[in-house]
């Protein structure tokens, strides 16, 4: 291989390396957002590039599950304890 066809070949892998940064960026969550979807579920979302969104439903011991894992991410612990006011409507074991 001469020096000309290895400077094609490099190009090439160059732009296949671009459209594939460029369509990873596309895959990228831009931002998250949490709210009810009622009976005690709680729906996350996921906003992407250009508007596009995932969501998922999550029963309050997977959001616990999560919260416990993104805790343990940076290093701490969490205590979850249920709020003694008239917007706890679980039927918390005490």
């Amino acid at each position: 291989m001469n020096q000309e066809e290895y400077a094609l070949a490099m190009q090439e892998l160059q732009y296949e390396l671009d459209i594939e940064n460029k369509r990873s960026g596309l895959d990228r969550g831009r931002a998250i957002t949490c709210g009810t979807c009622f009976n005690g579920m709680v729906e996350i979302t996921i906003r992407g590039q250009g508007g596009r969104q995932l969501w998922v439903c999550l029963s309050p011991q997977e959001i616990g599950e999560i919260i416990h894992q993104l805790a343990s991410t940076i290093g701490c612990t969490s205590e979850i304890q249920p709020r003694n006011d008239f917007l706890n409507y679980r039927n918390w074991k005490k």
